[in-house]
């Protein structure tokens, strides 16, 4: 009979408490682009400091009150309705100094053992896409509320009231502009436009090329560009039309 040792099942509670990344289906493109959000220095793959580093992110949005690092309550509210129900026990494995507060290295370290001993299975310090499918496909029914939440932190720069506006959208995509205009002539060529989409954007991106490439000049200038973000975030993004993204339509984009 196959036994699972206290480390195990403690690991897996703290998993399924913490604020890391667990969405419902296990598809290939989710993978993808769930890795391409975290990956800071576009290798291809996340490695433990990008992993870190994104949930210190996560961290810092939660603490709200004026004492550093999180309380048992801010703990708890940072968490989905399934992880509140072990929350008591997550915060006390990760508050290493028992002194009822998580502060950075506490939670830094955590997420760390947790890239090492969960995520990272093949142990070459480097999280892909493939590591992401098998950890899904071995757990099941873990939301994907916690990515949405994350994805919406980070674009949230310049009120930080919780959702995106169209203005702080817009910002994310500038520097993507500039990244991916290879021939740095102030345009995007059609592979160019391609290879700075993602997941179903990418798919439909010679379609979208051809909507608002508006002077028929076989290329996007920086104006047709946004003129594109701007589309999706008012037509595909904010579904409920009140100027801003927030973390509930996030998340159903990925159901």
């Amino acid at each position: 009979m196959h036994t699972v040792s206290p480390r195990r099942s403690i690991l897996v509670v703290l998993l399924m408490a913490s604020s890391a990344v667990w969405p419902a289906t296990a598809s290939a493109d989710f993978a993808s682009d769930s890795i391409n959000a975290l990956d800071q220095n576009k290798d291809g793959t996340v490695n433990a400091d990008e992993y870190v580093s994104w949930q210190l992110g996560n961290m810092a949005r939660h603490d709200t009150d004026d004492v550093p690092g999180l309380s048992t309550e801010e703990f708890s509210r940072s968490l989905d309705e399934r992880g509140r129900e072990n929350a008591a026990l997550a915060f006390n494995n990760i508050d290493v100094n028992k002194d009822g507060v998580l502060e950075g290295m506490e939670y830094g370290g955590y997420h760390r053992w947790v890239f090492t001993h969960a995520l990272d299975t093949n142990s070459d310090s480097q999280w892909t896409d493939a590591e992401y499918r098998d950890f899904l496909a071995a757990n099941p029914g873990l939301g994907a509320q916690r990515l949405a939440e994350s994805i919406i932190a980070r674009l949230d720069t310049r009120d930080r009231n919780g959702s995106v506006s169209l203005r702080e959208y817009l910002d994310a995509q500038a520097p993507k502009f500039l990244q991916f205009d290879a021939s740095g002539n102030g345009s995007l060529s059609r592979s160019e436009f391609k290879a700075s989409l993602d997941g179903n954007a990418r798919r439909s991106a010679a379609g979208s090329f051809k909507t608002f490439d508006f002077d028929s000049d076989r290329k996007l200038n920086r104006q047709e560009f946004f003129d594109y973000h701007g589309f999706i975030f008012l037509k595909v993004l904010d579904r409920n039309s009140d100027g801003q993204w927030s973390a509930e339509e996030a998340r159903s984009l990925f159901d």
